[in-house]
């Protein structure tokens, strides 16, 4: 919804779309305001004041954004032990890979 409302605002700029659903994740990277898995994982409070805080920034920016902050922090706490064991520090283990010699 808040992708949507900025390709709005955005409108007659001249801009395209993929409509693959990236563009939102490049604007958070350029940035650097956007959330990762890695804190998501990490410490829970921590994540939980990101999170709050950008969902206070998108809801001022798109007041028809209606978001039950604690709601949502509720599910990602439990999305959070989901996926806790299907991820890894990539560059270690690219790393111990290549020195073993093995191949996958």
């Amino acid at each position: 919804m808040v992708f949507r409302s900025k390709r709005t605002l955005r409108k007659g700029q001249g801009l395209g779309t993929t409509k693959k659903g990236i563009g939102p994740t490049y604007s958070s990277k350029a940035t650097r305001n956007g959330i990762r898995i890695a804190d998501l994982l990490g410490n829970f409070d921590d994540f939980s004041k990101k999170c709050r805080s950008l969902c206070n920034l998108y809801q001022r920016m798109f007041p028809i954004l209606n978001v039950n902050v604690e709601e949502e922090l509720e599910r990602y706490k439990k999305h959070a032990e989901k996926v806790r064991h299907l991820v890894s520090d990539t560059v270690t283990f690219l790393n111990r890979t290549v020195k073993s010699n093995r191949r996958y």
